[in-house]
């Protein structure tokens, strides 16, 4: 359950500039960053002299131009300047991926370290532990996602100074350097326990196993795993769902893998079924009992409640957690704003606001009525 805890606060990578009538305007750079067609007018600013010899504290572009560091580039759209014809600024890491930016300018201190294309930006990334991640059956986790690492498909202890981006692999492997996730030996039953959702008790509390969510019958005192009302323990694979349990209740399941069951009863925060990463479902007409997993996970019928790193990086127009472009489940770049009023569930990631404009706080305006 410790994954569910509030959220640390922590920086995103890219960050609004303070101001915006006093930057002087440059061409984007294109070196092999956004094209010539790039665009009438489209303009990088705070940053963008980072040119061919790279921008600040950052590596020199390659002969695609941009940097091959994998940490998310700083550049996003300058949304103080009047637009009346978006231009292609180029592709830009976000941490995980490439994205495309389109706009009239461009702010941040890598504008000048653009790619000319998708295709340019991945094969200079090609090699970060993200990429890796995802490609070997692991899901990329950002920092601001308030996790300290995990090991063998599950968080580690929240016990770090400060969270950091890290890969959540299948249980029992765990994230190798130019590999990806692969098996580890160092992975143990518990470890493979923890990452399947179950509760670990050793053997120093007795219990003698567990069936079902039951203690098991004996007089030994075990190591054990508590997978919960509808699943056992399986060495090498952990919890698994077992026909022979009798069916479970979808609230015994949500409680058992760490979620919090919404009955929608008076007082109770409803949603339409279940929450989406930590959000309720407001748009669809039904009211309707449902497993809230946390900002990280979701529900999962019949398994239960499991991280799922489609909780963030999400793009432009889609539903967010969290507050402004600092801190949320926006990809970098983006801003998670209320477009309903103040009411749950009505945040979705949109361009900020120009930190001049009336009322603009970390890149949002001030909420509707």
């Amino acid at each position: 359950m410790g994954w569910k805890k509030q959220w640390v606060v922590g920086a995103l990578g890219m960050m609004l500039a303070a101001a915006c009538g006093a930057r002087d305007s440059l061409e984007v750079e294109r070196q092999g960053g956004a094209p010539d067609a790039a665009v009438a007018g489209a303009t990088s600013t705070d940053g963008g002299h980072g040119g061919a010899n790279g921008g600040a504290g950052g590596s020199a572009g390659g002969s695609a131009g941009g940097s091959a560091d994998c940490e998310p580039q700083q550049a996003t759209y300058d949304s103080c300047l009047a637009c009346p014809q978006d231009g292609y600024l180029g592709a830009f890491w976000d941490g995980r991926d490439c994205i495309e930016l389109f706009g009239c300018g461009c702010t941040g201190s890598d504008c000048g370290q653009g790619f000319g294309s998708l295709e340019q930006c991945r094969a200079a990334h090609a090699s970060c532990p993200s990429v890796l991640c995802a490609a070997t059956g692991g899901q990329w986790f950002p920092a601001v996602a308030g996790f300290c690492g995990f090991r063998c498909g599950a968080p580690e202890p929240f016990n770090c100074e400060a969270p950091f981006a890290d890969c959540l692999c299948p249980p029992g492997a765990a994230l190798q350097a130019g590999v990806g996730c692969a098996p580890s030996v160092e992975c143990t039953d518990a470890d493979l326990c923890a990452a399947t959702r179950g509760t670990w008790h050793p053997a120093s509390e007795c219990y003698c196993g567990f069936v079902c969510g039951q203690p098991g019958q004996c007089n030994g005192c075990l190591d054990s795993c508590d997978c919960g009302p509808h699943r056992n323990f399986l060495l090498g694979q952990g919890c698994v769902p077992d026909g022979s349990c009798s069916p479970a209740e979808p609230e015994a399941i949500c409680g058992s893998t760490g979620g919090t069951w919404h009955s929608c009863l008076p007082g109770d925060p409803c949603s339409c079924g279940d929450y989406w990463c930590g959000q309720p479902n407001l748009t669809d007409p039904c009211v309707m009992p449902g497993c809230d997993c946390g900002p990280a996970g979701n529900f999962v019928g019949g398994i239960g409640c499991g991280l799922d790193g489609g909780c963030w990086f999400h793009e432009l127009g889609q539903a967010c957690t969290g507050q402004g472009a600092s801190y949320s489940s926006c990809r970098p770049g983006l801003a998670c704003c209320p477009h309903c009023g103040v009411m749950m569930g009505c945040n979705s990631c949109d361009i900020p606001c120009c930190p001049t404009d009336p009322g603009c706080i970390d890149g949002c305006p001030p909420p509707p009525p």
